[in-house]
């Protein structure tokens, strides 16, 4: 974004813009705008600069949780909901991760707090500061549009007056911008979710990524393990959200409702997001912010957080708090396993090696040396980080799902027509990520071992394979 200094090439459409950018996606620029920032406030883009705005996230959102559970049970809930998200090492690792679940935890707490402040009183201001809050989550991932559906929700279920609605809506309208924009330049708002077949989209990246998401489990016995031992008191909340609901209470029915489909997020992405099933889980960070203000509200409305056992309910989340200590500071890895000084908390991250201090890019060098003087060398690839572990060589990388190499999974095309269309490529290089699924999906779907072309095995690492694509003689 900062070399390009503008979003022309996203969501990439043509040869061109995936060599610069390799997803085919188009997720709303919020996270990237924010980190864009910070790097040319900071003059280079280093990791490290993006940590003073995942901090203030977290600092924001501790701030959001007390303000809410204010409404509920004054001081005394408020404190013990910002122990208990404290206590939610979970919650703290998916703020800090820097992707978008630091903001869309910040979108739905903030809706929480713009709804029942407005409940509570009805003053001005409320609902445009809910519509800021639902442009926040639209503008961190392509699911976003549900944070203003969320919030016209509690609208309703508030039964808000007219003039609220239109407050609400002169500033929630922005959320429509990047979908509209995404729609006009690729025919689908969400660009590369198919949406029931009802828009077009990039039909390889699509089948690559069902391909990918078949091999993989979806382990819920094993997330909600994670869930009771990394969130407890989230969960604890989720909890009280049923009971309160069945009460007929309307804040805890929007708040129920809230929790569910941003779990209903989470679960769709378990089989479409490369990382594990841990990784996922950051996902639901919207949904644990929630949890930990229904806890707060839980614990401080109890009988016996009252009179002289007020301190009980604190301190038994304080007891929390530091028993989970040790996984806060050490995830994404694990604490008991895992020494202290690897932990991220105390370790910095590894330096990525490029060039040729890359194993896989030392093979590809070497085979480029073979080829004749001035012959192109682009690399086909299946991994993003290729493109920037390659580009100290000044070798161009580019997805399988380009329109550069529509040439190699056409069916139709001739054997001359195909040798041509590989000439012309300049593609003689494929880099094959270590996975049965990826070497089934080029076997399958791709020409490249298909008279007269022919992959020849040029080299691997623990991580990949190498092949050059040649025309057999």
């Amino acid at each position: 974004m900062l070399a390009r200094g503008s979003l022309d090439f996203y969501p990439p459409r043509s040869a061109g813009d995936f060599f610069d950018y390799f997803w085919a996606e188009s997720i709303p620029p919020g996270v990237a705008a924010l980190h864009a920032w910070a790097f040319a406030c900071a003059g280079g883009a280093k990791a490290a600069w993006t940590i003073p705005a995942s901090l203030l996230q977290l600092v924001a959102l501790h701030e959001i949780i007390w303000r809410t559970a204010q409404h509920f049970g004054h001081e005394r809930a408020a404190r013990c909901a910002c122990l208990a998200a404290a206590a939610c090492p979970l919650l703290t690792w998916a703020v800090l991760l820097g992707q978008e679940t630091g903001l869309t935890a910040l979108a739905l707490a903030g809706l929480a707090w713009a709804l029942i402040a407005w409940r509570n009183n009805h003053s001005g201001g409320w609902a445009a500061l809910a519509g800021v809050f639902a442009v926040l989550g639209a503008s961190a991932r392509d699911y976003g549009l549900v944070f203003p559906v969320l919030a016209a929700a509690g609208w309703l279920a508030f039964r808000a007056d007219r003039r609220t609605w239109l407050e609400f809506a002169l500033v929630a309208g922005l959320a429509l911008v990047w979908p509209l924009r995404t729609w006009l330049l690729t025919g689908n708002p969400f660009h590369s979710l198919a949406v029931g077949g009802v828009f077009p989209v990039n039909e390889r990246f699509v089948a690559w990524a069902e391909a990918e998401a078949a091999t993989l489990g979806l382990g819920w016995a094993e997330a909600g393990r994670y869930l009771l031992l990394l969130a407890p008191a989230a969960v604890f909340g989720w909890g009280w959200l049923v009971v309160t609901a069945l009460r007929r209470g309307r804040a805890a029915w929007w708040g129920l409702a809230a929790v569910a489909v941003v779990l209903a997020l989470w679960a769709g992405t378990v089989r479409s997001t490369n990382g594990g099933l841990f990784y996922t889980l950051h996902v639901a960070a919207p949904a644990l912010a929630i949890g930990c203000i229904a806890a707060g509200e839980a614990l401080a409305a109890t009988a016996w957080a009252r009179g002289r056992l007020t301190w009980l309910a604190p301190a038994l989340l304080g007891a929390l708090l530091l028993a989970n200590l040790r996984p806060t500071l050490a995830l994404p890895l694990n604490h008991v396993r895992t020494p202290w000084r690897e932990w991220p908390t105390f370790a910095a991250s590894p330096a990525w090696a490029t060039g040729l201090d890359d194993e896989t890019m030392a093979i590809v060098a070497r085979a480029r040396a073979t080829l004749p003087a001035g012959e192109s060398a682009s690399v086909l690839a299946d991994a993003p980080g290729f493109q920037r572990r390659l580009a100290p060589l000044g070798i161009d990388v580019l997805p399988l799902w380009s329109p550069h190499v529509d040439w190699l999974f056409d069916r139709s095309l001739s054997g001359e027509a195909l040798v041509r269309a590989w000439r012309e490529s300049g593609v003689r290089f494929v880099i094959v990520s270590k996975g049965q699924p990826n070497l089934d999906f080029f076997n399958r779907r791709s020409r490249w071992q298909d008279a007269p072309l022919r992959a020849d095995f040029v080299g691997e690492t623990p991580r990949a394979a190498v092949f050059a694509l040649r025309a057999r003689e």
